[in-house]
């Protein structure tokens, strides 16, 4: 990897260590407002969307969506395709080890380490995942972070301590709509004009890699 390409690596990681809001007791997080998400980026018929919202504690946060339409695989297979351990590398970006274990039909846990160049220590999370709507029309999936005995903390690695979001599969008049949900609150230790870009498009790449991957599979 060049210079270049380790210093976009270095200021992503950074930016997902220190955006990360302080774990609460309860995963679900209540907006004091709602406003509407606005369209940042489009590529390859992935879009991105934000919003900012105030949490409970009344502080400001923003919610990232990324959606896509896919007309060569079906809500089931789109599922599928998230609980699968042996493809989980491939598409979540910057990851260098991912393993899902299943719990039920209707949950998982998922561990993914994060691999960060030197000098900053790889960083993991553990993700508990539930099926909390299954219908002909559409199947959703939420996730927050979890501790668990299966993925015992490492010394030399740094856990994510608040993650938190959803998968929402959905037919639509083009295919299976997919759309991906999650949210951070910036801490400020980085400019905008620096952050929001890379983010955008990790969020992007990593849809488009998991949207490609379950078309390839589909089609089996």
């Amino acid at each position: 990897m060049n210079v270049n390409g380790v210093f976009i690596l270095l200021i992503t990681f950074i930016f997902v260590l220190f955006t990360s809001v302080e774990a609460q007791d309860n995963y679900l997080i209540s907006y004091s407002t709602d406003p509407s998400f606005e369209l940042v980026k489009s590529n390859d018929g992935i879009h991105l969307y934000e919003r900012w919202i105030v949490l409970d504690n009344n502080t400001p946060a923003r919610e990232l969506r990324v959606n896509c339409t896919s007309d060569k695989t079906t809500l089931s297979k789109a599922l599928g395709q998230l609980r699968k351990s042996e493809d989980l590398l491939e598409w979540n970006k910057g990851a260098k080890k991912a393993t899902n274990l299943h719990k039920s039909a209707e949950s998982w846990i998922a561990h993914i380490i994060y691999d960060i160049p030197w000098p900053f220590s790889d960083q993991d999370c553990v993700l508990e995942y539930n099926i909390d709507e299954y219908t002909e029309t559409s199947i959703v999936v939420s996730f927050f972070n979890i501790s668990s005995n299966h993925f015992p903390e490492d010394e030399d690695i740094t856990r994510m301590p608040y993650v938190v979001g959803k998968w929402v599969f959905s037919h639509s008049s083009k295919g299976v709509n997919i759309e991906f949900y999650i949210t951070t609150q910036p801490s400020g230790l980085l400019p905008r004009w620096v952050s929001d870009p890379i983010v955008r498009n990790n969020l992007i790449s990593t849809i488009k890699s998991y949207n490609e991957i379950l078309e390839k599979n589909s089609a089996k």
